[in-house]
């Protein structure tokens, strides 16, 4: 990678839920992915989408489609105030972020803002 806080950005298409016969109309079929890590596997990303979706799947294809660039946390004032720069919309598709942003907090003393 060019970058030590580039991540890969990875679209996963065609998948195909586990849903034991049930109808269910929310699941994507396709979905991009900021990933968090280096590198990927298979397993890494059957896990992610039966932790984030709530169902095991069958299959899917994945392609890393390009690169993200890690948002910073910014700590200012001492560390008594973070910083994170995400849209609303942004927030939403990364609830990963959350976690992420509950360590700095437990681990970093600061407070969100």
């Amino acid at each position: 990678m060019d970058k030590e806080n580039e991540y890969p950005l990875l679209n996963i298409t065609e998948i195909d839920w586990d849903t034991d016969g049930e109808k269910i109309e929310d699941l994507p079929t396709e979905v991009k992915v900021e990933w968090d890590w280096d590198d990927w596997d298979e397993d890494e990303i059957s896990d992610y989408l039966s932790d984030e979706y709530s169902w095991l799947v069958n299959g899917y294809c994945v392609e890393e489609i390009g690169k993200w660039e890690d948002k910073k946390l910014l700590n200012e004032l001492s560390g008594q105030v973070c910083e994170v720069t995400l849209d609303k919309d942004e927030w939403l598709r990364n609830k990963g972020w959350i976690q992420a942003i509950e360590y700095v907090i437990d681990n970093y003393n600061c407070t969100p803002k």
